[in-house]
């Protein structure tokens, strides 16, 4: 899903965010949290119309030995409504994420389709990730799915890249990059995805 209308949410310091979009309405939504101090942040979009669309798109990366408490709503209330939420941890140090993740859909929003994913890697093994995906549905016709995964970087990716000389620091900027772009790609503006992407290399440079 690749929604033109764009609207980039940088979150630095605690912060609630909320939108709702009407009748056809369609919008992506780029969030990055890429705070120096811990924070509590809310990002809720309600889906007030019939075929209402909203692509949520999220990349956290604490800098220091922080924690970061987000929550994510996707709100449908009208029929035939489509939500998709994607969010990507990079969690480094003795830093934590905790993500809870919202998912409600009406009574009178039949035809809805609402997804929502984190996929969290930790660079530590003192790096800590906690997810809570927490759906409320109300109509039996419709579509409602979640994921979470969560990993290091996988050690056939290490010894295959070792086998091409390649030094550890090395390979997990190469990793890291990739795990980035998968967001960052999915960005339709190029000059927001030009920005978020260079805003996460520079976080990342030091690895």
């Amino acid at each position: 899903m690749r929604l033109q209308n764009i609207e980039f949410i940088h979150i630095h310091e605690d912060q609630r965010y909320s939108d709702t979009l009407p009748e056809g309405e369609e919008k992506t939504y780029v969030f990055l949290v890429a705070p120096k101090q811990s924070l509590r942040a809310e990002i809720s979009v309600s889906l007030e119309g019939r075929n209402a669309k909203a692509q949520l798109l999220g990349i956290i990366i604490p800098q220091r030995n922080i924690e970061v408490h987000l929550s994510t709503t996707q709100l449908h209330k009208s029929p035939d409504s489509v939500s998709v939420c994607l969010l990507r941890s990079l969690v480094l140090n003795d830093s934590l994420v905790s993500y809870q993740g919202n998912i409600f859909i009406g009574k009178r929003s039949q035809g809805s389709d609402a997804f929502q994913h984190h996929d969290s890697m930790l660079l530590s093994g003192h790096a800590r990730v906690q997810t809570r995906p927490i759906l409320e549905i109300l109509h039996h016709a419709v579509s409602c799915k979640h994921g979470v995964s969560m990993h290091p970087i996988p050690d056939d990716v290490l010894w295959y890249a070792k086998t091409r000389l390649l030094h550890q620091k090395q390979i997990e900027r190469i990793y890291v990059d990739g795990f980035i772009r998968k967001i960052t790609d999915m960005i339709p503006d190029s000059h927001i995805r030009d920005l978020v992407y260079n805003q996460c290399r520079n976080i990342t440079k030091t690895l």
